[in-house]
């Protein structure tokens, strides 16, 4: 008997089927055969180990399944971007992972390689890049893995690990002042602008409001402007005033008497 094939590390990915999962795999491989090879990489099963347990538990000597293996080391490093990308996709595809097998894989993968980027590591577990990110904290808040500076990307940039946080702008008192200054004057402007607005629009209504009284009463009218006039400039503005009232309301006692007849 020949010796015992072994598997590949980057199979501990993902974990052996049991139970009757796998007495449901021999089953069919005793009626159906072997329908997909076993892939060899580096001597070792790389995708395959539950088959090759399925052969083995059918009795086929190592001997008897080499004729069933597929050596293919050359085509997994050029065209499926190397042994652990080949067996993520293959078993991504293959099994319906339960979310704690998920986060298993996720956290194997950063261990693996701490220094790829959460993006890089996400393209290849099919998750999205935040849930890898807080596989990440976890595992290195456990010190499970070194804290790295830079992590690859993608495109297999060198990129750093945190973002610098984005330094604030200096405080310039003076300029803030200024803009104080700037803001309290533009609303003074505005208010004397809406004062003077209203002062006109009164104006325009007293003129149509003396207009018309001069209309009806202009011997009043200039009797009362030409007292007050002569009055204002002997006795001050202040009695002046005081005239203003008293000769307007004899003025509009009169009117009204004379209305009145």
């Amino acid at each position: 008997m020949s010796e015992e094939l072994k598997f590949h590390p980057l199979t501990d990915l993902f974990p052996l089927i049991e139970g009757d999962e796998f007495d449901a795999l021999v089953a069919d491989i005793n009626t159906n055969r072997l329908r997909d090879e076993i892939i060899l990489y580096e001597g070792m099963i790389l995708d395959g180990r539950n088959r090759y347990r399925a052969l083995r538990t059918l009795g086929l000597d190592p001997e008897q399944i080499r004729d069933r293996l597929c050596v293919t080391k050359d085509r997994i490093d050029e065209h499926h971007g190397g042994p652990a990308a080949y067996v993520i996709s293959a078993n991504i595809h293959r099994r319906h992972l339960t979310t704690e097998q998920k986060r298993e894989l996720i956290t194997k993968l950063i261990k693996a390689a701490p220094e790829k980027s959460d993006r890089q590591i996400a393209a290849v577990a099919k998750v999205d890049h935040k849930t890898v990110g807080v596989a990440r904290a976890r595992v290195e808040g456990r010190g499970e893995i070194p804290h790295v500076e830079e992590r690859t990307d993608t495109k297999g940039r060198k990129q750093p690990a945190r973002k610098q946080p984005r330094a604030r702008a200096k405080t310039n008192w003076k300029i803030d002042d200024e803009r104080a200054r700037a803001k309290t004057k533009r609303k003074i402007d505005d208010e004397r602008k809406s004062l003077v607005r209203r002062l006109t629009e009164a104006d325009r209504g007293i003129v149509v409001l003396l207009s018309s009284f001069f209309e009806k009463y202009p011997d009043q009218i200039n009797a009362f402007v030409n007292d007050v006039w002569f009055s204002a400039a002997e006795i001050g503005p202040e009695a002046s005033a005081q005239v203003m009232k008293t000769k307007f309301a004899a003025a509009e006692l009169s009117t009204e008497k004379g209305g009145a007849t």
